[in-house]
């Protein structure tokens, strides 16, 4: 009977040998799945902290921009209205030299070669 019991209780132990390395296995890809699970997580969070300043930043970045071109446009309105302004007192100048040459004319009054 002895006999009979040792190749079985061989197999068992081998069987167990298996088993024991089948678990550590188990355990080491167990250990590797939970460590990229929480590598995951970590890269997730580092992911969410980049991008959730982006609206920020684009607003700290477009906000001047849009200033700038506001403040470009009533400059040109500006410069619009001084440019007519300026031809308006040129008009005035110029109807107002007219009548002094008038004047001086009636009056005898020579002036300057122009």
């Amino acid at each position: 009977m002895n006999a009979s019991l040792k190749p079985r209780i061989e197999e068992y132990f081998n069987i167990q040998g298996r088993l024991s390395s089948h678990q550590r296995e188990y355990e080491t890809d167990l250990s590797m799945l939970e460590q990229q699970e929480k590598n995951q997580v970590v890269w997730r969070n580092q992911i969410f902290e980049q991008t959730r300043d982006i609206p920020r930043i684009i607003n700290e970045v477009t906000l001047p921009v849009l200033q700038a071109k506001e403040t470009s446009r009533l400059l040109q309105e500006q410069v619009h209205q001084l440019e007519d302004l300026n031809k308006s007192n040129l008009q005035q100048l110029s109807e107002s030299a007219a009548l002094v040459r008038e004047i001086c004319k009636e009056w005898g009054v020579k002036l300057p070669a122009e």
